[in-house]
This record gives C-alpha cells, structure tokens and sequence, in this order.
C-alpha cells in the first residue's frame, strides 16, 4: 500500500514540474509576442495579469497586496509546493513581473506598477469636444 502512495506521489512532483516548465514557456512565448508588436515593458498594469496562468496570477496579486514578500510569506499565503512557488517567482522575476531585491539580508518581491499609457484620441474628438464647450461657454 505504501508503494503505491509514493508511486503516487512521485507522479504528482512530476506533474508539478511539467507545470511550473510550461508557465515558463508560455511567459517566453508572451514576452516575444510583446516584443515583436514592439511593447516595451515599462512596469506592470493590471492587464498585464491575463496573460499570465492561475498560479503565476495569484502569486503577483498576493505580493500586490502585501506591498513587498519574501518566498516564504508568499508560500503560506498561497499554499501549495515551495519549490514549484519558488520556480513560478523566478520566472515571474525574469520576465519583470516581480522585482527581486535584498531587505535585512533576505530577497523580497514586489510589484513593479507602471502607468496605462494614454490612449492618442483622434485630434476629431478633441475638436468636436471644444466646440461643445465653445457651445456651452456661449449660452451662459
């Protein structure tokens, strides 16, 4: 019986390994694409989260929440393996959704948050916008 729970066991450290290898993967794939359609990455917008996976998605909202983490307050408020937790952050560090840096001697994460860039509205729009005002200024 016991053979059979470690066979077991073993099967699901590999699954967890095949996992953390494709978040890896897909984080490259993503960071090619947004590179290729010449989007520089400035910092992180909350939009950015879609493309990550469930696990990598939780561990930057957790750290979002918490300002600054080490792995270890990630790992227990996550739950779940620490290796795999510790892969997932060091890819997401890699691809500049965590920003790794030393406090009191111990590495902490943080969220680099950087700003929407502004839409280019049709100079149309700013014009009909102005003459509505125009519009208004005039009968007052």
């Amino acid at each position: 019986m016991g053979e059979n729970a470690q066979f077991y066991r073993d099967v699901l450290q590999i699954l967890k390994g095949m996992s953390s290898q494709l978040d890896q993967v897909e984080f490259m794939v993503a960071e090619e694409l947004r590179r290729i359609e010449g989007e520089p990455r400035s910092g992180l917008v909350f939009s950015d989260l879609l493309d990550l996976s469930d696990s990598p998605r939780n561990i930057v909202l957790e750290v979002s929440r918490a300002e600054e983490a080490t792995l270890a307050q990630i790992v227990k408020a996550i739950g779940g393996d620490r290796e795999t937790i510790k892969s997932q952050v060091q890819t997401l560090v890699q691809r500049g959704y965590l920003i790794e840096s030393q406090r009191a001697g111990q590495k902490v994460y943080r969220v680099p948050m950087g700003m929407r860039r502004p839409r280019q509205l049709p100079a149309s729009i700013w014009d009909a916008l102005e003459k509505k005002i125009e519009k208004e200024m005039s009968m007052r």
